[in-house]
Order: C-alpha cells, then structure tokens, then sequence
C-alpha cells in the first residue's frame, strides 16, 4: 500500500510539474523594453556614426496626389513621383537633402544643408533660404532609426506587451504610453523595426493612426537600410492614405547650388498685422500658429454694413482663433458672417473648424461638401477643440459656378476659376467696385515667378470673366499694386 501510495505521489507530483511546465511555455517571455529597443538600434547601426559616408536616393514612386479634388475613402488617386536624396557625410560635418515635388503645376525643388550642426534650407521656387530648425537628421524621417532613439528618450513609459503574429510573422511589440500612445513592431528573428502606429490629431482631419511600416533591410556601407517603406495615416474624415518609398544607393556626391543666388529670410516670421489693401478691403498679414511654425499665410476681411466676409481658413484652428478675435477687435460691431474657403487642400481648410464652432457661414465649392461635413464631424477626443467641446450645424452657401454677396458698403463676386492644374474648383473673389482681386495658390508676389503655370492660367481668367483688375493679393505673399498688375497682365 505504502508503495502503491508513493508511485501515485510521483505520478502527481509529474502531472502538476507538468502542468506547471506547460503554463510556462504558454506564458509570453518577459523582455526588456529597454534592451529589444537598443539591440535594435545596434543591429541597424548608427546614422551618427562619425565616420558614415554615404548617398541615398528615396522615390515616393507610388505618391497619392489628393490634391485636384476629394476623393471618398477607397476610391482611386492619382500617382505622382516625388525624390528625395539624402547625402551623410559625417567626416565632413555635412548632410544634404535635396528633393523634388511635382504637385498641381508646381514644381517644389529644395535643398537643406547642414554643416556643422547648424541648418539652412534653401528653396527653389522662391529662391529664398532660411534658417532650418534643428539638425538635419529631421530630413531622414521615414528611417527607423530616430524613432528607436526618440523610444530610448521616453524608456521610463515603454511597456513590451509579448509576441503576436503580424502578417504571417513573429514580432515584438512594444507600447510607449506618451502624449499619443505608440506601439513598435520588431522582428522576432533580426529585432529589426517593422512597423510603428501613434496616436495623432491632425489638422483639419482631427484622430487618426499615423503608420510607418519597414520592409526588405539591406546593408547600406556601415547601416542597415530598409529598401521599402510604407509612410501614410488612417483618419475617419478623409481614409487611408498612404505613401510607398523605395531606397537606393547612389554612386556619387550630391552637386550643390549655387548657393549665393538665394535670398536669405529670416528663420521666424514676424506676428500679425493689418494691411489696408483698398476701401472696405483689409488683409492680416503672416497668420501663423506658434506650436506649430507655419507662417506665410494670409487672410482677408472683406467690411459690408452689417458684416465681415473673411476669405480662408489657414494652418490651423489657433490661428484661425487669432484671426477671429484681430477681426473681432478690429469691427466690434460687425460679426463675421461669411468665411471663403477657395479650395480644399488640408494647409487652407486646417482652421475651418473654428468657423463652424462660431457659427460662421461656409461659402465653399460644392464639390467638398461631403469633405467639409466629414471634417466638422470629425472626433478631437485626442486634443479637443471648441468644435468638439460644443459642435455646431455647419452652415453652407455653396458655389457652382459663382455667387455675388453685395450691400450698399461693398460687392464681391465669389467666382469658381477651375479647373486648373491645382484643383479642380477654386474659388477666387473679385471686388467691382475697388478692382481688386483675391486669390489663391496663384500668386505669391515677390515669392514666385509670375511665369509659372499657376500664375498664367490666373492671367487667363482674369481676361476670360472680364474682371477690370488694378490690385490683386493672395493668401501668400504681398500686395501687388496697378504697375505691377498691369506689367503682369501685358506680358
């Protein structure tokens, strides 16, 4: 019996051993957040490294051009090429950017060079330079490697959360619990980052999931580079977007510019200011929003008797907030009645929602209606707005063709000058009565050449709707005057 008992207490103590092996195997294995992330960055190798020397060339060859008119989630988009290439040249101090941006009869040529540390953009179109905000390590974006060192930064919020299976593959998966919480995807075998989802808000589309993938590494002199990169975002207002990017080798330096043919501005621009543009016509010049360092952005406050007509809604709701409230002090006793969106690209409709949240009477193209509703119902959980606090019924006056607003004070006639290359509906104004014109991503005078595409086509309009034209302004750059504009018009 003694040894019937104990042969039936080795049998359990092997079953519950058993069982306890067993819950092990099928517990995740506990990793170090800390160590996968720097093993990572090890196995990758170092874009600092004090003797890399290197030249890439990266093509957006599978590039979504979304910018001649809003397409429902899903459809189609048109494809365009944008190159960029990348030049490290750490014996030297030295690292250049330079790319190249077809977009909507625009060509976007520029070049970021920075020599020791210190950075200065210069840009072709325009053929200014400025300061650049820090190094020139922000030109390598769509690498994997500052994303591990910015994990690094943040170790104390890093979280790994095991094994899971992504696309038919083992991978770790980390979680950073910052501002908007991050999740990177590593390789189970190489510890390469695969892929990165964060929480983002953007400006006017409002939460999505900003998704970076890496695929195919390669070695690249002293660095391992992926050759395929997946760059783009998930928002309910506009749909998944995404950009394809493929890496390559190049065998020779990157040629420089001449550099001493570009016009040097100042790095920060300078605040808001009125500038009377004719009667009853006012601009606020330089609308920008300090979180964000975007400036060189207009603004127009048209004065009826009893109203405003405000023309764009640029960069971002705080600067629309700002905009409301100069004009607010500007004319305590006329509330803004109408805002003019021209077209819908996502630098111009940024601060829409403000207007929606004060009740302000969109008059938009009637092609980005369904757009416009999506963005004013778009969820800002991630960073509310006053449209999400308190969300109001947008209130529409849509445009055709055109549509004239006019009191005994003032007359604008609201025209839709598309197609053109650019979009295709754009809304431009025209003041009768001052002879002054509005308008949009046309002109940017004493930016752009007059002679580009944009600019021509303006000239063509203007001719074709007969408009009698002595002052034009624009959203970008300054006012031109009636020698400027007749120079303009008879050349």
């Amino acid at each position: 019996m003694h040894q019937i008992g104990r042969i039936a207490n080795i049998v359990l103590i092997a079953i519950v051993v058993g069982h306890l092996s067993s819950c092990e195997q099928n517990q995740p294995q506990t990793e170090s957040p800390v160590e996968l992330i720097q093993q990572s960055l090890n196995n990758i190798g170092d874009l600092a490294d004090e003797n890399l020397n290197i030249s890439l060339q990266v093509i957006c060859s599978e590039g979504i051009n979304r910018g001649q008119s809003y397409h429902a989630a899903g459809e189609p988009y048109n494809i365009y090429q944008v190159e960029t290439h990348f030049q490290i040249d750490r014996p030297n101090n030295r690292e250049i950017a330079m790319s190249r941006n077809p977009f909507n009869g625009f060509v976007f040529q520029s070049m970021t060079l920075v020599e020791d540390g210190v950075g200065k953009t210069y840009d072709s179109l325009s053929n200014t330079s400025f300061v650049a905000t820090g190094s020139g390590f922000n030109n390598y974006r769509h690498f994997p490697h500052r994303y591990l060192e910015a994990a690094l930064r943040d170790s104390a919020k890093l979280v790994y959360d095991g094994l899971i299976d992504l696309d038919g593959s083992p991978v770790h998966v980390i979680t950073i619990n910052n501002e908007r919480t991050t999740k990177l995807y590593f390789d189970k075998e190489t510890l390469f980052l695969k892929k990165l989802e964060q929480q983002v808000v953007n400006q006017p589309y409002g939460n999505g999931i900003s998704v970076k993938e890496w695929d195919d590494y390669q070695q690249f002199e002293k660095i391992m580079l992926p050759q395929q990169i997946k760059s783009g975002g998930i928002y309910d207002s506009w749909g998944t977007l995404f950009n394809s990017y493929n890496v390559q080798l190049l065998n020779e330096a990157i040629p420089l510019p001449e550099l001493a043919s570009f016009r040097f501005l100042e790095g920060d621009f300078p605040p808001a200011s009125w500038v009377n543009l004719a009667d009853n016509l006012f601009m606020l010049r330089n609308v920008n929003d300090d979180k964000l360092g975007i400036g060189d952005y207009n603004v127009l406050a048209a004065e009826f008797e009893d109203f405003i007509l405000v023309g764009e809604a640029p960069v971002s709701n705080e600067a629309s907030r700002k905009v409301i409230d100069k004009v607010t002090e500007e004319f305590p006793d006329k509330p803004i009645k109408y805002m003019v969106q021209s077209h819908h690209h996502s630098d111009h409709v940024a601060g829409m929602r403000e207007y929606i949240a004060t009740q302000v009477e969109l008059v938009i193209p009637s092609s980005i209606q369904v757009l416009t509703d999506k963005i004013a119902k778009a969820d800002w959980s991630y960073q509310p707005d006053n449209q999400h606090t308190q969300p109001q019924q947008t209130q529409y006056v849509l445009v055709e063709g055109s549509h004239q607003i006019a009191d005994q004070l003032n007359e604008a006639q609201i025209v839709n000058i598309g197609p053109i290359p650019h979009v295709n509906d754009m809304l431009a104004i025209y003041f009768p009565k001052q002879k002054l014109l509005w308008q949009v991503d046309m002109i940017s005078f004493g930016e752009w050449p007059l002679t580009i595409e944009p600019s021509v086509i303006l000239k063509e309009r203007i001719a074709e709707n007969n408009w009698d034209v002595e002052i034009i302004a624009g959203e970008h750059g300054g006012v031109m005057q009636i020698a400027d504009v007749k120079d303009y018009l008879n050349n």
